[in-house]
C-alpha cells in the first residue's frame, strides 16, 4: 500500500524536496499522506516540525494537481532523549493502520 518514491522527473518544474519517508496513497478516498520522520538532537522540535511542513508543501501541491487528490503532510519529529511535541498523539492518530 505504501512505497518510497519521489516524483522527480514527472513534473515540468523541479521540486527540491521530493522524497518523504513514507507516501500512503488512498485511491478510493482520493487522499495522499506524506509522512516524514526525524530524530533530532537539538531542542527546537517545534521549529523542526514547522520546517518539515514548509519543506514538503510544494511537493504536496504538485501531487494534488497531478493525481487529483487531497494531500496531507504529517511530520513526526522526536528529540533524541524522547521529547516530542504536545500534538504527537494526534499526529500519530492521523496515520492509517493500527
Amino acid at each position: 500500500m505504501s512505497q518510497r518514491y519521489g516524483i522527480k522527473g514527472c513534473t515540468d518544474r523541479e521540486v527540491p524536496a521530493n522524497t518523504p519517508d513514507i507516501i500512503i496513497k488512498k485511491k478510493k478516498e482520493k487522499t495522499s499522506i506524506q509522512i516524514d520522520a526525524a530524530i533530532t538532537a537539538d531542542r527546537n522540535v517545534v521549529q523542526k516540525e514547522a520546517g518539515k511542513k514548509l519543506k514538503y508543501r510544494s511537493l504536496c501541491m504538485k501531487i494534488s494537481r497531478m493525481w487529483n487528490m487531497k494531500c496531507v503532510i504529517i511530520p513526526v519529529i522526536i528529540r533524541a532523549i524522547g521529547i516530542a511535541t504536545k500534538g504527537l498523539k494526534n499526529v500519530l492518530k492521523a496515520i492509517p493502520g493500527k
